[in-house]
């Protein structure tokens, strides 16, 4: 069983918009984030935000992820992230490019009754922000701040998280520090799903090709300053260059 301790508690790392040294574009140039530009010339992905992977952590120095803005229908979008730091496009929870002959037939299929995504603001101008500072504290929603939510992960839906009961069982068979006769399972409860990242990592979409696990990158949203509709959590394999970007909303 799972102990409680073994829950990565989240982190909040805060960007600025100044002279500072670069690490990271809102609303990046297309062609610096898709390999196939197609499909941001239909405005079916819309690339709103590249960082340097070494902002997130030591080990992705040299890398550069991205996130991607997808219709509101997809759970989430698969790519590979290229040599040359680009994102390859694999296909989402509805279609796989890997089933067709070619990428011209897969992107007509996924193409077909797809309309224009209105919360989409195409042409915008890339702007390059940097490092401000690391805080552990409450969202910053300003026009001169954006926040990525780091090292654990957290949902506005419950689909990829453990039941809250085997939530309460966890807390209750392994935290050494509760006490049923003292402490309120509830408010424990709430500060654990605040607080820490309670994804079930043994779900079968949190795996890669070989079925190794996935790893949490980062978290963008409209509520960490991005003007965005929707939550975008980025999960990457080191082995096989796999980047899977799922999308919520409430």
């Amino acid at each position: 069983m799972k102990k409680l301790s073994d829950f990565k508690k989240r982190e909040r790392c805060i960007f600025s918009i100044s002279d500072k040294e670069i690490v990271a574009t809102i609303n990046p140039a297309p062609e610096d984030c898709l390999k196939e530009n197609e499909l941001y010339d239909n405005e079916y992905l819309y690339p709103f935000f590249s960082v340097d992977g070494e902002v997130i952590k030591e080990r992705y120095k040299g890398l550069k992820f991205h996130a991607i803005s997808c219709p509101v229908f997809l759970d989430y979008v698969d790519y590979r992230l290229t040599e040359d730091n680009l994102y390859q496009f694999l296909g989402t929870n509805k279609l796989k490019i890997s089933d067709y002959q070619d990428f011209s037939l897969a992107l007509e299929k996924l193409l077909d009754g797809y309309r224009d995504n209105e919360h989409f603001d195409w042409g915008k101008t890339p702007e390059n922000v940097s490092v401000s500072k690391e805080e552990h504290g409450r969202f910053v929603n300003h026009t001169d701040f954006i926040e990525l939510e780091v090292n654990g992960a957290s949902w506005c839906q419950a689909t990829y998280t453990y039941y809250e009961e085997e939530l309460e069982n966890h807390i209750i068979d392994n935290d050494p520090n509760y006490d049923p006769d003292e402490d309120d399972l509830s408010e424990i409860l709430v500060e654990v799903e605040d607080d820490y990242d309670i994804t079930n990592y043994e779900l079968e979409v949190f795996k890669d090709e070989n079925g190794d696990t996935l790893e949490f990158v980062f978290r963008a949203s409209d509520m960490c300053g991005f003007d965005i509709f929707g939550d975008y959590s980025v999960f990457f394999s080191p082995k096989t260059r796999l980047v899977r970007i799922f999308f919520q909303c409430t």
